[in-house]
């Protein structure tokens, strides 16, 4: 199929339903359970104070 045609058929249905004529299935496992999980435990841990703070520059010494 050429885009054209693709094209053609797309924005007529996209102006008349006022949405995409497909769903997306993608998930972003940036969202997994287990993401969000270790997300909400290092936010609980910053409030809490378990945390430290390191430069660029420390970082860098660190490494060497």
């Amino acid at each position: 199929m050429l885009l054209r045609s693709m094209v053609s058929m797309f924005i007529p249905r996209l102006v008349k339903d006022r949405r995409l004529p497909f769903t997306s299935t993608a998930r972003d496992p940036i969202y997994s359970k287990a993401n969000v999980a270790y997300l909400l435990n290092s936010y609980q841990q910053i409030k809490d104070g378990q945390f430290v703070e390191k430069t660029i520059e420390e970082l860098e010494q660190m490494a060497k």
